[in-house]
């Protein structure tokens, strides 16, 4: 159990801050449509979304460090900032 808790530790550490998603070129993409703080609210909820996942006590860590890098992370925080976007949009809101 404790090597569980430390790799979710690790996890958590390489999510990426609010400030690094904006930073991207997809954040960087969006902005223009969506507008800055509309972008800033949605990156808040994909990082809290993907912490509160990694933080669930049913996780399971699978797959090795590569998989879970700063880098895949920010990327899957990016992919996951567009997909909202996206859903707004063909909602209509």
């Amino acid at each position: 159990m404790p090597e569980m808790e430390a790799s979710k530790s690790k996890l958590l550490r390489a999510l990426p801050s609010v400030d690094a998603l904006l930073r991207t070129e997809t954040a960087r993409a969006l902005k223009v449509s969506v507008g800055a703080q509309h972008l800033t609210q949605l990156a808040r909820a994909i990082t809290d979304e993907m912490r509160a996942g990694f933080q669930a006590p049913s996780t399971e860590i699978a797959g090795n460090d590569s998989n879970h890098s700063r880098e895949s992370l920010l990327n899957e925080a990016a992919r996951r900032l567009e997909l909202a976007c996206r859903r707004e949009a063909a909602s209509g809101l």
